[in-house]
């Protein structure tokens, strides 16, 4: 249960770095949540649904989000990891 969890985290974390890519954002960008859920989330499991949250709070511990007045933001180090993850994709190896 626990390594399906962790799993379904690191599914939630990367759809939301991927939803910020999609959207071609600079840092700062505030993250829609009903916009994330309603464009990302219609095909995941109860579980991975369940996983969004913890998601969110990993994602802000290791310095990828940050809370500004109530708002979840992307930060500067966000920003890089959303670069470096479209570099990858669009120049595999």
């Amino acid at each position: 249960m626990m390594y399906t969890m962790m799993n379904t985290v690191n599914f939630a974390k990367n759809a939301i770095i991927d939803f910020f890519r999609y959207q071609q954002v600079t840092d700062d960008h505030v993250l829609d949540l009903l916009h994330f859920q309603t464009t990302c989330m219609n095909a995941w499991s109860s579980e991975q649904r369940y996983a969004l949250e913890p998601a969110l709070v990993e994602l802000l511990k290791e310095g990828l989000l940050k809370k500004d007045k109530g708002y979840i933001l992307l930060s500067d180090e966000g920003l890089r990891q959303v670069i470096a993850k479209s570099m990858a994709v669009r120049y595999p190896g």
